[in-house]
């Protein structure tokens, strides 16, 4: 496997590649490794933070939010998955498909047990 560049921008938090990307963790050290984990956590907490309070001034500039029922998520998600077998392996690389099936299975289980 040849790896491609790919620039870093540390500050941001954010890997900006041309190349895959993956390659490069094979010869990550530890340290760079950790940075990244310690990045990817903030990152999310930065997400969660900034999605909640983009609601709440899409709510101030009158957004009318309602909440499903189970039983319309259940609806939404049956859809959703619905699709899964039109876009693995045309918009999705069927091998990530199924990794990120898998993460999110076990994600919901670990959830699901707490």
């Amino acid at each position: 496997m040849s790896i491609k560049p790919f620039d870093l921008d540390i500050k941001r938090r954010t890997l900006l590649k041309t190349g895959l990307a993956l390659g490069v963790l094979q010869f990550a050290s530890p340290a760079i490794l950790k940075a990244a984990a310690e990045a990817g956590k903030g990152f999310r907490n930065d997400i969660r933070k900034n999605s909640d309070k983009a609601i709440d001034v899409m709510k101030e500039h009158g957004l009318i939010v309602h909440d499903i029922t189970p039983e319309q998520y259940a609806q939404w998600e049956k859809l959703f998955q619905s699709v899964y077998p039109q876009i693995s392996g045309t918009l999705i690389p069927a091998d990530i498909m199924d990794m990120a099936i898998k993460y999110r299975d076990e994600y919901r289980a670990k959830k699901a047990a707490e």
